[in-house]
């Protein structure tokens, strides 16, 4: 099944565009050829992103190799939709055959179509948006906070290290307490961070961070992507616990690990289990990045704070923060602010409730 979605409908997909676009061009023979094959060669350096191969091209190639075939998959999808309707309008005879077969009128329409569409989606990716929301606890915490959520950086080839210095200065001038990153913090290959130092970056962030991982952290190595967290000053919890201050953070292991802690309870019986099997390790609230390193060991007897739930990662915005009502009911407020990743194709979008946009 998998390998019919990642391979024969892209294919098949690629052979009606490319089709079509034989049909459509009004030139002759030669120029047509040529740009049929230039379109195919852009759509099959798709296929190169996905292996190895990749990392040994010098990095500027490598990161124009990795935009070219993200961007073609996507290109691809709208130019495949759009004749698809006017293969639709064709056969309800609204659409003259006409406009189908070596019309410059046509071919200049559709280019067109994609160029705003495409130019509106960078410019959207550009920019982000920040949402807040207020949220209550159910037991004190001691004081107001400030929390940062962050998710889907897929830094990698694709998003370098001036776009993540322009995201740590967003998230720095927040002045949060904590910052939470949701998975898929890396993308894949780790050498373009490594080689542009990314970790430093990250270093940058003021306040304790911590992260779940998501998919991308197995597709491209969980090992790699642990020590570079470590390196970057990032706590990563796998079904594992950290307190800030009164707050309890539970990060959930993504899915995409097969040994990860589950048992027989579902959704927030899942959490239960892991922060009960945990111990929490406690950060001083207002903890700075500098000399940091391991969570000291919370105190064996500490009281119970509030949670903050990291949750299952089935989405791509992975993280709902939630209380658990024991002890003292006592309303407390902090503000959420989100700083929002990047989804690859640049349109705009909506997970649960918390609006993203990104490219």
């Amino acid at each position: 099944m998998w390998i019919i979605i990642f391979f024969v409908l892209p294919l098949a997909g690629l052979a009606y565009a490319l089709w079509h676009i034989w049909c459509l061009l009004p030139f002759g023979a030669p120029w047509r050829g040529a740009i049929v094959a230039m379109c195919t060669l852009a759509f099959l350096t798709l296929f190169l992103n996905f292996s190895r191969l990749i990392d040994r091209l010098p990095l500027g190639l490598a990161s124009a190799c990795y935009e070219t075939g993200n961007s073609s998959i996507f290109i691809l999808l709208y130019t495949v939709m759009a004749f698809l309707l006017l293969d639709i309008g064709r056969l309800a005879h609204v659409v003259p055959r006409s406009w189908l077969h070596a019309n410059g009128y046509t071919a200049a329409a559709l280019l067109a179509l994609m160029a705003v569409t495409f130019t509106y989606g960078y410019f959207n990716y550009r920019h982000k948006v920040r949402q807040t929301l207020e949220l209550a606890t159910a037991k004190d915490i001691g004081r107001d906070m400030k929390v940062v959520m962050m998710s889907d950086l897929h830094m990698g080839y694709h998003n370098r290290r001036k776009e993540l210095a322009r995201w740590v200065d967003m998230v720095n001038a927040e002045r949060p307490d904590l910052i939470l990153i949701a998975g898929d913090i890396v993308d894949g290959s780790l050498r373009p961070l490594e080689e542009e130092g990314m970790a430093d970056e990250l270093r940058r962030l003021n306040g304790p961070v911590l992260a779940c991982p998501g998919n991308h952290e197995y597709i491209g190595g969980m090992a790699g992507a642990e020590r570079f967290m470590a390196e970057a000053g990032v706590t990563l919890l796998r079904d594992s616990v950290a307190t800030v201050g009164g707050l309890c953070v539970i990060g959930r292991d993504d899915r995409s690990n097969p040994r990860r802690k589950c048992g027989p309870a579902h959704g927030h019986g899942r959490l239960q289990q892991v922060y009960h099997r945990s111990r929490p390790p406690a950060i001083p609230p207002g903890a700075h990045r500098e000399g940091r390193g391991r969570l000291p060991a919370q105190r064996p007897h500490a009281p119970r704070p509030a949670v903050a739930h990291i949750v299952d990662n089935r989405r791509r915005l992975r993280m709902l923060l939630r209380t658990m009502a024991k002890g003292r009911q006592v309303p407390h407020r902090h503000s959420l602010g989100i700083c929002c990743g990047n989804n690859k194709e640049g349109t705009p979008d909506k997970q649960r409730g918390l609006k993203r946009t990104g490219s």
